[in-house]
């Protein structure tokens, strides 16, 4: 049977592969999604096959014109495209549906816990979310979030988007870790719950392999903070920058301590399958990244000050902006100084309360800004900016 599918899946091939022909060439991942879309569901059924592993080495030799006895190892490292494990039979469900009041350990929203399949998907206005933040899942009918899910995972990822703003795909590979974990309509083959309280969820098991966790913080390393006063992993990671890695900032950004995070994420960085103890066996995320020398849909690749893989442009004009002077820091370059004091209050332990909706200008009271008590929870952060001419 799997061969009869595999070769159905070979004569299925030939359609990307006219596709990229008669456009002269495309992107890689518009070439994988359309794999995934016309050579894909031919292939991966039940259980794993030596010919559907053979299919898809194919795809990936044609596209990057070599030989057919390259190694298949070699094709399958510089393309990072692993052999997609075939989808167990009753996975491809949702772990978790629509909002359930909040985390006792948090005090933020948080999620139901819930067993089935992904709902209809038909508010106009949470599409438009789903479209925007996570637009891999924009043709999905059916999702495993909801209206209410949607606008908290808009809410949970400010933060992120002005931090990391400056580089389009790092910024869309980071989303994808939240948008995988809330919408996918196969939340279920990599994420498990692993507490709840009544029905809210307050922790889970999150999987995704090495080629995910390692693109993602490769494309997002050398991003700066908007105000350029820093790298964006120091302040995401809970490390400094040159001591992050891929598995330190997923830990952090699993971790409720962060004051970011509403319940408690254990990531597992893997290219196994695991199987757990109660039976549930997890397939690692394995979303595709886009490295930060590429373009994301209609917005530029990130400049050479946030990707070391950009080359620095040349120019006679003024100095470059990308290049380190003879005594090793940036080359100085006009500028206005302005200084930016971020004031971020790591928990919610001391009897000040934020306020939403804010209160209106007419009750507002006047008086000290910071209690005491509150003060050892503050982190102070300096920045400074260059946004104009003559410094």
């Amino acid at each position: 049977m799997a061969k009869v599918v595999a070769s159905s899946a070979g004569r299925a091939l030939g359609l990307p592969i006219s596709k990229f022909k008669s456009m002269g060439g495309m992107h890689y991942t518009t070439y994988r999604k359309l794999f995934d879309a016309m050579v894909g569901a031919a292939i991966w059924a039940t259980s794993n096959s030596t010919y559907a592993t053979t299919i898809q080495n194919r795809a990936m030799k044609f596209y990057m014109e070599v030989r057919k006895s390259t190694p298949n190892a070699a094709v399958t490292g510089d393309m990072g495209w692993t052999p997609t494990p075939a989808t167990p039979a009753g996975h491809g469900q949702c772990v978790m549906y629509g909002m359930c009041g909040v985390n006792p350990n948090t005090g933020k929203p948080v999620p139901c816990a819930y067993t089935g399949p992904p709902k209809p998907l038909t508010d106009p206005t949470a599409r438009r979310v789903l479209e925007e933040r996570c637009p891999d899942f924009s043709h999905d009918t059916s999702t495993c979030c909801d209206a209410h899910q949607l606008s908290w995972l808009q809410s949970m990822l400010t933060v992120p988007d002005q931090i990391l703003g400056n580089c389009p795909a790092c910024n869309y590979n980071f989303r994808n870790v939240f948008c995988n974990m809330v919408c996918s309509p196969k939340q279920s083959d990599f994420v498990t719950v692993t507490s709840t309280s009544s029905q809210s969820v307050t922790a889970i098991k999150y999987d995704v392999t090495t080629t995910f966790a390692d693109g993602m913080y490769k494309s997002c390393k050398d991003v700066t903070m908007p105000s350029p006063g820093g790298n964006a992993l120091g302040f995401s990671c809970g490390w400094p920058a040159d001591e992050c890695s891929p598995k330190r900032l997923l830990y952090y950004l699993g971790n409720v301590r962060n004051g970011q995070s509403a319940f408690s994420i254990k990531f597992d960085v893997t290219e196994s399958p695991d199987a757990l103890p109660s039976g549930v066996t997890l397939y690692p995320m394995n979303a595709t990244t886009i490295p930060c020398s590429s373009p994301v849909g209609k917005r530029s690749r990130c400049s050479c000050r946030d990707c070391g893989a950009v080359p620095s442009p040349t120019t006679t004009v003024a100095p470059n902006p990308c290049t380190k002077s003879q005594k090793g820091g940036i080359q100085k370059a006009p500028g206005y100084a302005s200084l930016h004091l971020l004031i971020q209050r790591l928990g919610n332990h001391s009897r000040i309360q934020d306020f939403y909706p804010p209160p209106s200008l007419q009750s507002i009271m006047f008086q000290a800004v910071f209690e005491k008590a509150s003060l050892h929870q503050v982190s102070w952060i300096l920045l400074i900016s260059f946004v104009g001419p003559n410094v």
